[in-house]
């Protein structure tokens, strides 16, 4: 659920793995893996992704509704 929104809001600014990685300090492969589920980022980068892409750090959180 966290990785499908992070790709969400991702897309709907228009970033690329490596432009949200540059702008939060982590290798695209780290954005690819929080994507897919492979890996969680922690509160903090968590709470950075979601000021990063101008959302609250809930909307990460929840699942979009249809």
């Amino acid at each position: 659920m966290f990785g499908a929104q992070l790709r969400y809001f991702r897309k709907k600014q228009k970033l690329s793995q490596l432009e949200l990685g540059r702008l939060v300090n982590k290798p695209q492969t780290t954005i690819s893996d929080w994507e897919t589920g492979k890996l969680l980022p922690d509160i903090n980068e968590a709470v950075k992704l979601a000021a990063t892409l101008g959302v609250k750090l809930t909307d990460l959180l929840e699942e979009q509704a249809s």
